[in-house]
């Protein structure tokens, strides 16, 4: 006993470690997720801006790399002619633009000559004539002749460069540039992404490069690595103590991952978040990185939420292991009772065209058979051939018309001796009402029998004498008292004779009991029904009666008897008294009872776990959607930034016409219209609609496709849809429900696509009719389909093929549940040559 407890606290414990290992596999599933979407941040911020100064730059030299005369200027520079007299006259042509470039953080327009030579800088006029081969971005707009933009440090300038090569008819003469300090570019990120932000330098590049004395002016070591440069200015002494705190993990990092998040906790106990996104040189190169600060607790919430989570499912696993216990104990009393049953009671149940499907112990024993001989075969085994065929056809006549049949009947043993049972055969109905099977109870009386048998021999001998007769009557009466509960009553039903084992059972002495009636006894519910008083009128015409009573014994406790009462008739034919004969059901009847509770609480448990099933469905059903939400809401809002930036842009350096104005703002409109449309789509899909509608299969496929639309596009997926939009196909079911299936099934497909890597990625959606009677709405993908030792457990709740935190096999459980129970469908799924196929298939009736 003691090892079987062993072996349970280990289950508990291996169970309660699954949960915390799904859990924490969970956790570093939302902390991964969490930092690709602050990387996404930054990145789309960043990369928005880096697009807006390109923009701005183009916006810029739109006249100059069209103005011939400037080109003119260049190229007769090339040629040494006039040279200071054309700087200065290129210098009035574009100081006033130069200026408005200023404002806008522009801080460097530079020419340069064919040659690598500086022509004119704007911020410093009077520095010209100088190499400039040493940079790479003018060796490469030289060897290229093509736009060249990136990340370069000068001698005392470091930031993003637009260089754009010149050409006088077709001729390259030269190249003008523009150049905006990575801190101008970080200053317009703030105004988007409130976060600290800083930058640090690759120190090797900067070496090769840099003045030094600029480089001391301006720069000190990374507290983060000592192969970087920090602006002096970015960094408190407080921010430097969290630095060094993250400088282990930075070093993992840096040189190695284009944009990585780490994060700390302070001496505040707040946690700071750091995303770091690489800066990109001339070549693509890494050149340093822009990070941003902010303290978000975020990463705390979900560390909380998944102790709740633990906590929760820890709780639940000891009141499953509370209540496993009480059954347990439950289980341990019915087996007794089966057990006590089994060795008094002949059991066994047959299916609807009377083959056995289960006996027990105590009917093999008496038959001779045992139950592998028994089960499949009907008890035409057991038949008596002297038994009419009359007794059979009436018994079946009785039972399918779902009455209880009983009768005495005799069977023959495997070795051809007969025995004679006491036989009840009722049968069962399920939640329909129809007959799902039969349990038939017989009492060996055999005995009893024989004893009858004898003394009808003994009394019809006329050779004995009366004493005799009397004689032996009283050993048959002995026999019959230890075996069956006998009482007598008159014609008014008031008790003249009882037995011993009658005074055993009801706990009332012979002296109580003679003389009162047996409606003292009987359970209150047969007087609610009429029983007792019918009972009479059936006595008094004679007819031998067969019922089951509830009887209240003397201490109150309820005890059944399955009673047959014979009319005893005087020699005038005239009714005298009743004999009743009775066999105690008690045990059979308290099993039933338990078996009942024990059903019903298996029904309820089984409705709360399902119940429980779909609540956790919700939950990661909206997760889901939060993060549609994220990738439709990402490119409008990055489109309407870049466009509102671009008119202020043009209107400060009055350029911008009315039909640019009305351009944008009908674009911003539409994007903002967009954004309306999509909060609506979402919304209506959250919200609870449990109310039947007659709706377009068609718009329920498209208001669903709407939803995942932005994340099949981000992971490169196609949409094939086979769907006639000319004959719609109109149905009266719950929308919500069929939209949030086709959605599940959707984002399945997705996640298998992109687990395994497909390369040309698409779902294939179908809609068609079959049979006139049913509609049909396939989902198929190219993910190599289920293998079939998992075909059929799919749809099981809490079974998934994905890594324990990547999935929670709830969906496709759920999605069946609603299909086959609430749309009154069927939802299955099959493999094809490109993958699987899931197909929903419901009920159709035209509808108006």
């Amino acid at each position: 006993m003691n090892k079987i407890k062993n072996i349970e606290y280990y289950i508990v414990s291996l169970v309660a470690l699954l949960f915390a290992l799904v859990l924490y596999g969970e956790y570093n599933l939302k902390i991964d997720m969490y930092h690709k979407e602050k990387i996404e941040d930054l990145n789309s911020e960043y990369n928005t801006q880096l697009k807006f100064t390109k923009v701005l730059s183009e916006t810029l030299f739109g006249d100059v790399l069209e103005n011939e005369t400037v080109l003119k200027i260049i190229d007769d520079a090339n040629r040494d002619i006039h040279k200071d007299i054309n700087r200065e006259k290129l210098y009035q042509l574009f100081k006033e633009k130069y200026k408005r470039m200023e404002e806008r953080g522009i801080l460097q327009f530079h020419f340069h000559l064919k040659n690598g030579e500086s022509f004119l800088r704007f911020h410093k006029p009077s520095q010209y004539g100088d190499n400039l081969l040493f940079r790479k971005s003018i060796t490469k707009v030289i060897r290229t002749q093509k736009f060249v933009y990136g990340f370069e440090a000068g001698r005392y300038f470091e930031g993003f460069r637009y260089v754009y090569p010149l050409f006088l008819k077709n001729k390259y003469v030269g190249s003008v540039e523009s150049s905006m300090k990575v801190q101008t570019v970080v200053g317009y990120m703030k105004e988007n992404l409130e976060a600290d932000y800083s930058i640090i330098l690759n120190k090797n590049m900067m070496d090769k490069v840099v003045d030094k004395n600029y480089i001391s002016k301006s720069f000190q070591i990374s507290p983060l690595d000592k192969n970087y440069y920090q602006y002096i200015q970015d960094k408190k002494e407080t921010d430097t103590a969290i630095l060094e705190k993250i400088k282990m993990q930075a070093l993992q990092y840096l040189k190695r991952e284009h944009s990585f998040v780490l994060s700390v906790k302070d001496k505040n106990g707040d946690r700071n978040v750091f995303t770091f996104v690489a800066i990109q040189d001339i070549d693509n190169n890494e050149a340093g990185y822009i990070y941003s600060q902010k303290i978000d607790n975020s990463v705390n919430e979900i560390v909380f939420l998944q102790i709740v989570k633990f906590i929760i499912a820890f709780g639940i696993l000891l009141i499953l292991w509370y209540y496993y216990k009480v059954f347990k104990a439950k289980n341990n009393t019915i087996e007794q009772l089966k057990e006590t049953i089994d060795k008094t009671t002949l059991v066994s149940k047959t299916d609807l065209s009377g083959r056995i499907t289960y006996v027990n112990q105590a009917f093999c024993d008496i038959s001779g058979y045992t139950e592998n001989e028994l089960l499949g075969k009907t008890h035409n085994i057991i038949r008596d051939p002297k038994v009419s065929k009359e007794v059979f056809k009436e018994m079946w006549g009785t039972i399918k018309n779902k009455k209880v049949w009983h009768g005495t009947i005799s069977n023959r043993k495997k070795d051809g001796s007969i025995y004679i049972v006491d036989a009840t055969i009722i049968p069962l109905l399920n939640t329909n009402n129809n007959i799902q099977e039969y349990i038939a109870i017989r009492h060996d009386i055999t005995e009893l029998e024989s004893y009858k048998e004898i003394l009808k021999e003994q009394l019809d001998d006329k050779s004995k004498t009366l004493e005799e007769n009397i004689y032996y009557t009283k050993q048959y009466e002995g026999a019959m008292d230890d075996s069956v509960a006998i009482l007598k009553t008159d014609h008014q039903n008031i008790i003249n004779y009882v037995n011993k084992q009658f005074c055993e059972l009801s706990g009332y002495s012979a002296i109580e009991l003679i003389g009162t009636s047996c409606r003292n006894f009987r359970d209150k519910s047969h007087h609610e029904a009429g029983d007792c008083d019918r009972l009479i009128e059936q006595m008094s015409n004679k007819e031998i009666i067969s019922m089951v009573f509830k009887n209240i014994a003397k201490n109150g406790e309820p005890f059944y008897m399955k009673t047959k009462i014979f009319p005893i008739l005087n020699i005038n034919g005239e009714v005298c008294e009743h004999l009743h004969l009775m066999n105690d059901i008690s045990e059979i009847v308290n099993f039933n009872q338990e078996l009942t509770i024990k059903i019903n609480e298996a029904v309820e448990e089984n409705s709360k776990k399902e119940q429980q099933i779909f609540e956790q469905a919700k939950i990661i059903s909206l997760g889901d959607m939060i993060g549609n939400i994220a990738h439709q809401w990402r490119q409008p809002l990055s489109a309407i930034t870049s466009t509102a930036s671009a008119i202020k842009l043009h209107n400060e350096l009055g350029i911008l016409d009315n039909t640019e104005i009305d351009d944008k703002m009908e674009m911003i409109l539409n994007k903002a219209t967009y954004l309306s449309n999509t909060i609506d789509t979402f919304r209506n899909f959250i919200k609870e609609d449990k109310e039947l509608k007659v709706v377009l299969i068609q718009n329920i496929i498209q208001d669903a496709l709407k939803i995942v639309e932005a994340s099949l596009y981000n992971y490169h997926i196609d949409i094939i849809k086979n769907i006639d939009d000319l004959n719609p196909i109109k149905v009266r079911i719950f929308k919500g429900e069929l939209e949030q299936v086709i959605i599940n099934i959707i984002n399945n497909a997705k996640d298998i696509l992109v687990e395994k890597k497909i390369d040309q990625k698409w779902i294939k959606i179908d809609l068609f009719l079959k049979e006139e009677n049913v509609v049909v709405v396939t989902i198929e993908d190219n993910g190599g389909g289920i293998p079939e030792d998992i075909g059929q457990k799919i749809f099981e709740p809490y079974f998934t093929t994905k890594h324990q935190s990547q999935g929670t096999g709830l969906g496709l459980h759920m999605s069946k549940k609603i299909v086959n129970d609430s749309l009154k469908g069927n939802l299955y799924v099959k493999n094809t040559n490109d993958g699987a196929k899931f197909f929903i298939e419901l009920p159709f009736n035209k509808v108006d």
